[in-house]
């Protein structure tokens, strides 16, 4: 399954090594990526502004002149299926975070276990929300093929 990620972390070690941990994450559970990191809220809703371009976003909390909480109230405003999950070392913002409908609060530094288990739990509803052209709901792992008289599931 391939699964769109997005950061908005303004520290630039902090981001490359959760893009890396996502990455060995990811690869590991067999799915493929597209990974798009930014800096700052505002370099994200420029980018990434449209409704259904990711299916996850990780957050960072203190990013600058809009901070993740306001960003993810305008993510949360353009798309609603998004999956949300903070990265920071502040847990004054954890029931807001839950509020705009986040996933997961990760705090700093990110530990992989952690992570991990966000993934796979944001990968796992991304598979429950997939549908084939006919309508019939697929989970992780599943397909089908259709023709005239029958209807093949493959797990």
């Amino acid at each position: 399954m391939k699964v769109r990620i997005g950061i908005v972390e303004n520290e630039e070690d902090t981001r490359n090594y959760v893009c890396s941990l996502i990455e060995e994450c990811m690869a590991r559970a067999g799915h493929s990526l597209h990974l798009a990191c930014c800096a700052s809220a505002e370099e994200f809703l420029f980018k990434y502004g449209e409704p259904d371009l990711l299916d996850v976003v990780f957050l960072d909390i203190m990013l600058g002149a809009m901070n993740g909480m306001e960003l993810a109230r305008s993510i949360r405003e353009r798309d609603k299926r998004v999956q949300i999950i903070f990265l920071t070392g502040v847990q004054d913002y954890v029931y807001e975070g839950y509020e705009i409908g986040a996933v997961r609060y990760l705090l700093k530094p990110v530990r992989r276990q952690e992570l991990e288990m966000a993934l796979e739990h944001c990968c796992e509803k991304i598979a429950q929300e997939c549908f084939l052209e006919n309508g019939v709901p697929v989970s992780r792992g599943a397909y089908q093929t259709l023709n005239e008289n029958f209807m093949r599931f493959y797990l």
